[in-house]
């Protein structure tokens, strides 16, 4: 096929090809966006036309020919293109200002291209919401039905780079060609607008990474030990102080910095896992707090056996002091203050007589002191 056209190219009488206007085998694999190799595999093949011309024989394509086997659209000079025009604005407060561009578009498109009656896509919406009429517009580019896409300015199209890019490609690879009316936008009222759309933006994604960060913090992937420990310690009556440094002490340590797991984190997750942990382990035999031990070996409310020493009337603060001893010789964790009142409540019941906020003294309450100190 190749060989056979030669004598065509070098013969101006013959009139039938212009070597001016053939392609280069770049230019045409451009052309169809194909690699040169296809051009090649086409020619051999017989289902293109190819030309030689010079002494070396370099290969030329004619682009209607090209046009012709990869099915692409030829605008000629006597066909009227297809225009579209795409009108946006940010808020309802900007409907007329809609429709003011619409009207301008319409008259340039009307002057420029010869088209009165162009495809119009509208739309009120933000830069970064749902682009309906963006979106139709796209569709009938793919389908073929615009040749020309008529914006006023180019935050018309979109405000962020890559809607405008994804945008600008579809129309290249479909020889649209996009036409902004305005270079740049001096309307007060558009500039307002832009601003909004910018602060709204803005705090969207503000509010979006900080919930992410939140969130990050707030998780925390704790081994099913950890809890149960956490939680057993928590019904002894130990504070959420004393329970942090409890499980790190007894090697449970932050699963992400490998630190002591501090008491707001403790208290927070008890709080939010609190039925569940209640579920699990309630079936079992409760944990006798350390004050519940002291309480059964040094405190009596009947008459102690003889030998012992007894007082009619025991302080809060008397009992705190040896209950605090007892827990540093027997190696045993301390309940907190409010805790331990509310044990003695619970296991004696006694008759209180409150001196101050502080000071409050039971009645037939015995404290053994003798064996306080084992």
């Amino acid at each position: 096929m190749v060989d056979s056209i030669v004598s065509k190219v070098g013969s101006n009488g013959n009139g039938q090809v212009n070597p001016s206007s053939l392609l280069t085998i770049s230019q045409a694999s451009d052309y169809c966006r194909c690699h040169p190799q296809t051009l090649r595999g086409h020619v051999r093949q017989n289902r293109l036309t190819a030309y030689r011309i010079g002494p070396t024989g370099w290969l030329r394509f004619d682009q209607v020919e090209l046009s012709r086997l990869f099915g692409i659209r030829v605008q000629k000079e006597n066909i009227r293109k297809k225009v579209c025009i795409l009108g946006r604005v940010s808020s309802d407060g900007q409907k007329e200002y809609l429709q003011s561009q619409l009207a301008r578009l319409t008259l340039y498109v009307k002057e420029t291209y010869g088209e009165s009656d162009p495809l119009i896509f509208s739309e009120i919406c933000s830069a970064f919401g749902n682009r309906t009429a963006l979106y139709s517009c796209i569709d009938s580019i793919i389908d073929g039905k615009v040749d020309v896409l008529v914006v006023e300015y180019r935050d018309r199209l979109s405000r962020t780079s890559a809607l405008t890019n994804l945008v600008k490609h579809l129309c290249k690879r479909n020889r649209v060609e996009i036409v902004y009316v305005e270079k740049s936008d001096t309307d007060p009222k558009s500039i307002n607008a832009s601003l909004e759309e910018l602060v709204e933006f803005t705090t969207h994604i503000s509010a979006k990474q900080n919930g992410l960060k939140s969130a990050g913090r707030n998780r925390l992937d704790l081994s099913p030990e950890l809890l149960k420990r956490a939680y057993e310690l928590k019904t002894e009556g130990i504070s959420e102080r004393g329970i942090s440094n409890t499980l790190f002490d007894e090697g449970f340590k932050h699963p992400k910095h490998g630190g002591k797991i501090d008491r707001s984190t403790i208290g927070r997750i008890l709080r939010q896992q609190w039925q569940i942990l209640s579920k699990m382990y309630n079936g079992k035999s409760k944990p006798q707090t350390s004050f519940e031990k002291f309480a059964r070996l040094h405190i009596s409310r009947d008459t102690p056996k003889p030998g012992k020493v007894r007082k009619n009337k025991l302080s809060r603060k008397r009992i705190q002091s040896f209950y605090s001893q007892w827990c540093l010789v027997n190696q045993e964790l301390q309940i907190s203050n409010g805790t331990l009142t509310k044990k003695i409540d619970e296991l004696f019941s006694p008759k209180k007589i409150i001196l101050s906020d502080k000071s409050v003294v039971y009645e037939n309450l015995s404290l053994l002191v003798s064996r306080s100190r084992n």
